[in-house]
């Protein structure tokens, strides 16, 4: 097991090395002049006229008057021991401030894993049991939407569902009703905290679960047809037993590496929802960075995000040997 994670992480080192090569390149593409941006910001000659000597100084400020090579290698040797330098906009630690966003959108995307993973699994094994009949079909059209309704539509329709449409449709049962937007520490305020995010995390979790309960379903499917199972049933082993106890063991690894992927993807999916719910996570503070061309910024959070996919993706494999203990590391 120790050098199948030593191996594992000597592999991440190439990887991180590529998508720091590739998005250190890739935001310098994005329309527009960090300079001009931090002058509008007010920091450089506020108050005064804009002129080229000016435009000049602050390029260099922010040292993007070096050749590319140089700026890639001095950010390189920063990000290895933890500094991912400052902001071009604001001047504040980029390391600073992922540690103030990482937790909140942590918290979402745990949550909305949790629900998709309550969701999916019993909903595959529901759907797969009751293969072509009411049940399924209501399985197979609860994944069919949530797979084809992008995650910006269900959470603007459901603002504008609880705000203004809820006590029309529930006949004046319900008060409109809009979520507490932005988040709120959960030591401080548990309740508000989960007022803020129970929406979001729906949001998030209907796709994610969507994905996951279609596999499980096909996987089970797959495993409910193999010899050994006929030979259970033909044993006289109740078709609970041959469910949860056979087939479910086998059935639930592609389902694992599928949600782990999700995981990751849950990452990205957060950038929309906090933006639309005003959640100060990582997906806010990345979508605001590239809008101001804030290099540093956008630099630091796709390499976390980068480390996320590759912490999640190791911690997958390792649960498959749990899960199934024919599954051996060397």
């Amino acid at each position: 097991m120790t050098q199948y994670l030593i191996k594992r992480l000597l592999a991440a080192i190439p990887t991180l090395l590529i998508v720091s090569i590739g998005i250190f390149g890739l935001v310098r593409l994005i329309p527009g002049d960090v300079v001009m941006a931090r002058i509008a910001q007010g920091g450089s000659g506020a108050g005064g006229s804009v002129n080229d000597a000016m435009i000049e100084r602050t390029r260099a400020e922010l040292g993007l008057d070096r050749p590319f090579l140089e700026q890639y290698a001095d950010w390189l040797a920063g990000a290895v021991r933890g500094d991912l330098g400052n902001s071009l906009i604001t001047g504040v630690p980029v390391s600073e401030t992922l540690l103030e966003r990482l937790p909140v959108t942590i918290e979402i995307v745990i949550l909305a894993m949790t629900l998709s993973m309550l969701l999916a699994i019993p909903l595959g094994i529901i759907s797969a049991v009751n293969q072509d009949k009411p049940a399924d079909y209501a399985a197979r059209l609860f994944t069919v939407f949530g797979l084809s309704i992008p995650d910006f539509v269900i959470g603007t329709v459901t603002i504008l569902f609880l705000t203004f449409y809820l006590d029309d449709a529930t006949f004046g049962l319900f008060d409109s009703w809009l979520p507490p937007l932005g988040w709120y520490p959960p030591w401080e305020d548990p309740w508000t905290n989960f007022q803020a995010l129970s929406i979001p995390v729906v949001i998030l979790a209907y796709r994610s679960s969507a994905v996951s309960a279609r596999m499980m379903r096909s996987t089970m499917l797959e495993v409910l047809r193999e010899d050994y199972i006929r030979t259970a049933r033909a044993k006289g082993v109740t078709e609970r037993a041959v469910v949860f106890r056979h087939a479910l063991r086998n059935s639930v690894i592609p389902v694992l590496t599928i949600m782990g992927a999700q995981t990751s993807f849950l990452f990205g999916g957060s950038v929309i929802v906090e933006q639309i719910f005003r959640i100060p996570g990582m997906g806010q503070w990345t979508l605001d960075s590239v809008g101001q061309r804030d290099y540093t910024a956008v630099q630091g959070a796709v390499l976390m995000m980068a480390v996320v996919f590759i912490v999640v993706n190791l911690a997958v494999d390792l649960m498959y040997g749990m899960i199934d203990p024919r599954i051996r590391y060397s």
